[in-house]
């Protein structure tokens, strides 16, 4: 997984910040979408250790 950031505009012109997590791995992604047990882990260590670069 890779944690990303980046500024993005919108339709109307507006720039905000984006934070989100990029899930490389297919196996991993297709767990994610199907079970919520797996999507609340991935995104706990994405925001609590990928994020910083720990996990």
């Amino acid at each position: 997984m890779n944690w990303i950031g980046k500024y993005i505009f919108d339709a109307t012109g507006q720039c905000r910040w984006h934070e989100a997590m990029h899930i490389q791995d297919e196996a991993m992604q297709k767990a994610y979408r199907q079970n919520m047990v797996i999507e609340f882990i991935c995104e706990t260590s994405a925001m609590m250790g990928v994020k910083v670069g720990m996990a």
